[in-house]
């Protein structure tokens, strides 16, 4: 009578063991079978059975010791008690079958062979392994072929892939015929040989469209012969000038009448280096061709190419000479410079001494004194109204320039009782800085001249009404 399991009075299943060699280092080790727990495996180190619970723990293929094991050969042995659960010993020379098939059965191996037989590597999925390598795996949408685990052929839903040739009797098939559809990306440069495809071979009208493109060299005028390409088909835009090489085109190829007055031509293709000297005169500059938005490079246009009376004074539109021209000596005389063309702002006289007809005033620049301390600035103007509105000190002055003179009008706020100390730039009278006036509103007058830019001279007048 034919059954599973061990004849009676053979004893136990069949329990795989594994030696390793401790290095006094080393804490992880690989196992010849995945363990889900720790108890599933009795681990020895030096004959001594460790503790599942503390001295070791498994996760998949991986032993890992809590302490490393001392260095010695084959010091370390596990026992693997759960395969012994999940293992059938079949007898030999039968017919087995299983009703329902095997549930949940991680491996079925053959007797005495622990690395080939068939296991379950994922959910639905099924492999055969030989020697400890996949020869096959399969699920319901993927077949795959391996040799020594590495994958020769697939098959899927829709078709099949195989690394390397196809073979009949030791005979490469040739299976592309001239109805082949090939794949994007199948035929690449890559995969044609040079020399392969002559001009004799590229046949049959419409291969070629007008989206076909073509790798950078592949046409050059030895490609094409000589009326094979009209003005009625090249279409616009075929030609840029990134795909005429510098030279292609010179002096003998342009025929006459190739560019008349309708012509566009691209920016930056006509330039300076590509007009000879003399080759536009005046009678080839049409009415309009030059207009107020013209560019024109420095030194084209000089005294000798403008006649004189050619710019006349109605001629200078309004903002043609802005604060940055130059002009050349003499060329402004006293008579051209008018009132109001030279801001207060920018005039500078530097020669000469000057009798002025009307009153000169300054600006008076009022100032809200709200911190301890006040700096005035010396190129703002020349007279300025401190209006104190807390204790504060009068620092130096910032662009002191020796020769200045000026006034500073110092008056307290509607509280008063405000004070003024001085930086020691500020030299008063004998020495001794002035005590102002305290009362509210009161204001009180400092007259100043720079005598260095380290010392400022002062007078104070006190208590105006």
């Amino acid at each position: 009578m034919t059954y599973i399991g061990n004849p009676q009075g053979t004893g136990f299943s069949k329990i795989d063991s594994q030696q390793f060699s401790g290095t006094g280092s080393a804490t992880a080790f690989t196992m010849r079978h995945p363990v889900s727990q720790a108890e599933h495996v009795a681990v020895y180190v030096n004959n001594v059975r460790q503790d599942p619970h503390m001295a070791y723990t498994v996760s998949g293929t991986t032993l890992t010791f809590t302490e490393a094991p001392s260095n010695a050969t084959n010091n370390i042995y596990v026992v693997y008690l759960g395969g012994a659960i999940n293992t059938t010993e079949l007898p030999t020379d039968v017919t087995l079958g299983v009703k329902g098939g095997i549930i949940n059965a991680p491996s079925i191996f053959k007797h005495g062979e622990i690395q080939t037989g068939a296991y379950f590597p994922a959910a639905n999925t099924v492999a055969l392994v030989q020697g400890g390598k996949e020869i096959l795996r399969a699920n319901n949408s993927l077949l795959e072929l391996k040799i020594s685990g590495t994958t020769v052929a697939t098959i899927n839903s829709t078709g099949m892939n195989i690394t390397g040739s196809v073979f009949d009797d030791g005979t490469a098939l040739g299976s592309i015929t001239a109805n082949t559809q090939l794949g994007s990306g199948v035929v690449t440069a890559h995969a044609i040989a040079s020399g392969n495809i002559t001009s004799t071979e590229l046949r049959s009208s419409g291969l070629l469209t007008a989206n076909t493109q073509f790798a950078s060299g592949i046409i050059t005028q030895h490609a094409i012969a000589s009326g094979n390409v009209v003005t009625s088909t090249l279409n616009a835009g075929a030609v840029t000038d990134a795909k005429i090489a510098i030279g292609t085109i010179s002096g003998s190829k342009l025929a006459t009448g190739a560019i008349s007055a309708n012509t566009l031509i691209g920016s930056g293709v006509v330039d300076a280096s590509n007009i000879k000297a003399d080759a536009i005169g005046p009678q080839h500059i049409q009415d309009g061709a030059v207009n107020a938005n013209t560019m024109i490079a420095a030194n084209i246009i000089d005294a000798s190419n403008i006649k004189a009376g050619a710019v006349g004074a109605s001629e200078l539109a309004t903002g043609a000479v802005s604060a940055n021209t130059k002009m050349a000596a003499d060329v402004v005389g006293a008579r051209e410079l008018r009132i109001g063309n030279v801001a207060a702002a920018n005039g500078v006289f530097t020669h000469n001494a000057h009798t002025y007809a009307k009153a000169q005033r300054s600006r008076v620049e009022t100032v809200t004194v709200g911190a301890a301390n006040v700096t005035i600035d010396l190129a703002n103007t020349n007279v300025f109204n401190l209006t104190l509105g807390t204790n504060s000190n009068l620092n130096r002055p910032s662009n002191i320039t020796v020769g200045q003179a000026g006034t500073i009008f110092v008056s307290q706020d509607g509280t008063g009782s405000r004070t003024l100390s001085y930086s020691s730039v500020w030299d008063f009278v004998g020495g001794t800085a002035p005590t102002l006036t305290t009362t509210a509103s009161a204001v009180d007058r400092i007259d100043y001249v720079v005598f260095s830019t380290s010392r400022i001279q002062a007078v104070a007048s006190l208590a105006y009404s």
